[in-house]
């Protein structure tokens, strides 16, 4: 198991509770469960957690964020696993320098 993303708490009415997929063909695939969400949310308030990726896979290219569900958008970011940690990349898999 490997910590993809820590959340700091969040305002559950207007952003869903924090997901993570895998990127197959250019596209998200919810078919297999990869991960999940350590914190609460069934307050009202998304209390702070972390996004776990339960087997992290090398080569594997990870989508995870949340809904913005007043205005329809969603906060989505991209990893890849080297072995050892998650690095930032772009839906295709390349790099991003920070």
């Amino acid at each position: 198991m490997a910590i993809l993303n820590h959340y700091y708490g969040f305002n559950s009415r207007r952003y869903s509770k924090p997901w993570v997929a895998t990127i197959k063909d250019g596209k998200y695939d919810f078919s297999k469960e990869v991960g999940y969400y350590t914190g609460n949310i069934s307050r009202g308030d998304g209390e702070p957690g972390d996004l776990i990726v339960t087997n992290p896979q090398e080569g594997v290219i990870y989508a995870y964020g949340q809904k913005d569900t007043r205005k329809g958008n969603s906060n989505i970011a991209y990893a890849t696993w080297d072995g050892k940690n998650f690095n930032a990349c772009d839906k295709a898999g390349r790099m991003i320098i920070e």
